[in-house]
């Protein structure tokens, strides 16, 4: 009786093998996903269609790569660029490229968020925030994104998996750090105003500049216009004293031209009768003159001053 039940234990011992080694459980490969069958006894990797398959083989194994995209998260500790030591949360956006799945299993395998994308995503976060200023981060979180995304995009090229997304998702500071935030932005804003003050200050310099240059320049132009006046003024006294020189000269060129003896013998006795015809004149006229014209003698002259005469005598 006991060799009996040893016999039928064995049994169902074997049987259990049996089954658990000939039939799978059922697998299914659906539209977001790429199917791989592994057959150890051949040693061959095959690539599965779309549906439901069923294995009575224990050397097959049916490897699943999910092709929609998975969102990674990744909490990293970075130093910024004014040295401040901050928390940084953030997520990458990756799937494997459908058409190059059966190549990622055989040359990196299926956990290749962890092999190859992981230390670069990490890496390309302190990198690229090392970059900037604390201050900064949140207002260029864009900006900072998409460098993360580029950098893990271009370290994991041609490895069979895109990257369509980066995020920060939280920025952890302590209480230390925000104190010197509030420091800095402080100082920044001093600095800033100063900065300010300097440029209005260069500002009034500059108009103050050009107020000079033109109030110079407008009494450089005001001589100017008074050196040409004076200059104009000269040469046009200069050219009427020439215009009367010349105008006198031809006078006298005429009149010497015209002038004759009995031209002048008319004059002197037209001058002569003006002098006899005033009543305070005591002239007499004697017709002695060498030209043939009467000469005229004061009464009140030496001459008849000594004679006592009233009148000259002729010899």
């Amino acid at each position: 009786m006991k060799n009996v039940f040893s016999i039928m234990k064995f049994s169902l011992v074997l049987l259990f093998f049996f089954v658990s080694n000939c039939i799978s459980i059922a697998t299914e490969v659906r539209p977001d996903t790429v199917g791989l069958l592994w057959d150890s006894a051949e040693g061959k990797l095959s690539t599965l269609e779309q549906g439901r398959y069923f294995f009575f083989s224990p050397s097959k194994k049916v490897i699943i790569y999910p092709t929609r995209w998975e969102n990674h998260r990744e909490a990293v500790d970075v130093i910024t660029q004014d040295d401040l030591h901050i928390d940084v949360v953030a997520s990458i956006i990756v799937r494997p490229i459908r058409k190059d799945v059966y190549k990622l299993h055989l040359e990196i395998g299926h956990e290749y968020y962890s092999n190859i994308i992981r230390s670069e995503f990490r890496t390309s976060i302190r990198n690229v925030l090392a970059g900037y200023p604390m201050i900064q981060i949140p207002k260029k979180s864009p900006d900072i994104e998409k460098e993360i995304r580029d950098a893990v995009a271009q370290k994991i090229k041609g490895k069979y998996v895109e990257v369509t997304d980066v995020n920060i998702d939280d920025i952890n500071l302590s209480q230390e750090i925000l104190k010197t935030i509030e420091l800095k932005l402080k100082k920044q804003q001093q600095l800033e105003t100063m900065k300010y003050e300097e440029k209005l200050q260069e500002k009034e310099f500059e108009l103050a500049k050009k107020k000079a240059q033109s109030e110079a320049d407008a009494e450089f132009y005001r001589a100017e216009k008074e050196g040409e006046i004076a200059k104009l003024k000269a040469k046009r006294d200069a050219e009427t004293e020439i215009i009367l020189a010349e105008a006198h000269a031809t006078a006298q060129k005429l009149i010497n031209s015209n002038l004759t003896d009995k031209y002048l013998k008319l004059k002197a006795l037209e001058s002569n009768f003006k002098a006899f015809e005033s009543p305070n004149s005591k002239v007499i006229f004697i017709p002695v003159g060498k030209d043939g014209l009467p000469v005229f003698v004061n009464m009140n002259d030496k001459l008849f001053m000594d004679t006592g005469e009233s009148s000259p005598k002729k010899k």
